[in-house]
């Protein structure tokens, strides 16, 4: 290079803001994880929302308990919505009848002065009863397996599926998850329909600020599968009573890069169990923390197989149950 073009280089360095200058990907990795919660709380009967986006499933005319709470003490309180009937009850308490035709509605929670927002998507299920045989408008959905007399309240069979379209399929059911990314693998047109659990969204989530928060930069978590209806579980040969089944259970990874597989997270340049053991102590530390007891349950490691990578299966079945397979089967 010249003496002239360093010269030039130089001046355009002083006179160039450095606003202007695009950064470069390397310092766009660097920005920190935007987790989506905001400042204050919802209490809907019994789940604790405290995300900027949050999805509810409810049956057609379901009432819904809100209210406000770790709160500002000074600010004021405002659901609004056009879907069905809110009726306050106090200052930061309501009750929200669901609209009684299925489909996605949404609400606002809002924090005054300051404007901060929970949007809440209230999603109406379209009634279980409405099935006929095993196929709920055209969807193969199959029988759900009797529960026992000894066993937990949730293998109660579902009282209502979510409706999947092609227009829905983006919503975003947290800030970092969508309502697609837990379709069943099953082949089939829309509608389609699933069952998906409000608080193994609300554990996905934990589970993806803290992997952050280690320095594992991932966006979402890759979910292999989530739920499965009784024909898809029954056909795979899993077990009688999956926890996929209602909804309450994922197999996830992380996948910073997008390339299919578990991320190399103990930095030994290989991509297999070792990997899930990192991941799987995070969902110990999730487990074992009182505010989410609510969420406990089980927590399977899964080697690589020549039909899947390595992933960790996480639950919300009130219970703690702990294994770990490398065979290609899922429980």
């Amino acid at each position: 290079m010249t003496h002239r073009a360093v010269f030039i280089c130089a001046l355009l360095g002083l006179l160039i803001p450095a606003s202007w200058i695009a950064p470069c990907p390397a310092d766009a990795k660097k920005r920190a994880f935007d987790s989506g919660r905001v400042s204050f709380s919802v209490r809907c009967n019994g789940l604790i929302l405290g995300y900027r986006v949050q999805a509810l499933f409810a049956l057609p005319a379901e009432e819904l308990a809100l209210e406000v709470v770790d709160a500002n003490w000074k600010a004021e309180y405002r659901l609004g919505s056009e879907a069905g009937k809110i009726a306050q009850k106090t200052s930061r308490r309501w009750l929200w009848t669901a609209p009684s035709e299925s489909g996605d509605y949404v609400g606002r929670i809002q924090q005054l002065p300051d404007g901060e927002l929970i949007i809440i998507h209230l999603v109406v299920m379209v009634a279980a009863e409405k099935q006929e045989g095993e196929y709920l408008n055209g969807y193969r959905i199959g029988h759900y397996p009797e529960r026992k007399p000894r066993q937990s309240q949730v293998y109660e069979p579902p009282y209502g599926f979510i409706e999947v379209t092609g227009e829905n399929q983006d919503l975003q059911v947290t800030p970092h998850f969508k309502l697609g990314q837990f379709l069943c693998r099953q082949a089939g047109e829309f509608p389609k329909y699933v069952m998906l659990d409000e608080r193994l969204l609300i554990k996905l989530e934990t589970l993806l600020a803290k992997a952050n928060l280690r320095g594992y930069r991932c966006r979402t978590l890759n979910v292999s599968s989530g739920f499965r209806t009784p024909y898809y579980n029954q056909k795979l040969g899993n077990v009688r009573f999956s926890l996929h089944q209602w909804g309450r259970a994922a197999d996830v990874f992380i996948d910073g890069n997008y390339d299919g597989q578990i991320d190399d997270l103990n930095r030994d340049g290989k991509h297999n169990i070792r990997d899930v053991r990192v991941l799987a102590k995070m969902v110990e530390s999730i487990d074992a923390e009182q505010r989410h007891q609510d969420k406990v349950g089980g927590l399977g490691q899964y080697a690589e197989t020549d039909d899947h990578g390595a992933f960790v299966h996480i639950d919300v079945r009130g219970e703690p149950a702990r294994w770990q397979k490398v065979r290609n089967r899922n429980p």
